[in-house]
């Protein structure tokens, strides 16, 4: 047997209220079922207004960075993973065959903005590292290509330049 649950908030702008559907049914009958109901279901749920922070985008942030400079070889991956742990964000940091540094960056709206003027702001930290340009672009859904439970140095042979918006790198910036 299959318990479905569907959380459906409440179409109507002034009542919040939330209808829980529960199904107790037989799996060969579950499934095509489910998909009739998301079909149905999910068009309404779309249109739902959700109250103020209840979208994953009021509550998290997601970019992609890429910095330029004197950047590697100098612990400024060490330097990033250490301060997104700090920050509680979860992502990745790559050295790049152009001897820049990118990667990309998950947190909560609070500490995501810390994580990004602290990226921003860096120039000659960690000692020997020199930052002459960093380039930021944010995820309107918030949601990076690699997921990781952790902050995570990526392997410099791991292909991490996407072709996909939103996630694509400067490599491919020219091509329409």
């Amino acid at each position: 047997n299959a318990l479905l649950l569907f959380y459906i908030p409440s179409l109507s702008k002034s009542n919040h209220s939330q209808f829980i559907i529960k199904i107790n049914m037989n799996m060969t009958k579950a499934f095509p079922l489910l998909f009739l109901l998301k079909a149905a279901v999910l068009p309404l749920v779309t249109l739902a207004q959700l109250p103020e922070g209840w979208k994953m985008t009021d509550r998290w942030i997601g970019f992609r960075y890429e910095m330029t400079g004197r950047v590697q070889s100098v612990g400024m991956r060490h330097a990033i993973q250490a301060k997104a742990d700090e920050l509680a964000c979860f992502g990745w940091v790559q050295n790049k065959k152009t001897k820049s540094i990118v990667g990309e960056v998950r947190c909560n709206i609070s500490n995501g903005k810390k994580m990004e003027e602290w990226i921003r702001s860096i120039k000659n930290h960690p000692p020997g590292s020199f930052v002459e340009n960093v380039d930021i672009k944010h995820y309107e859904d918030t949601k990076i290509k690699l997921h990781f439970s952790h902050f995570k140095i990526v392997e410099d042979a791991r292909d991490t330049c996407f072709r996909e918006h939103p996630h694509r790198c400067n490599d491919f910036e020219d091509e329409t």
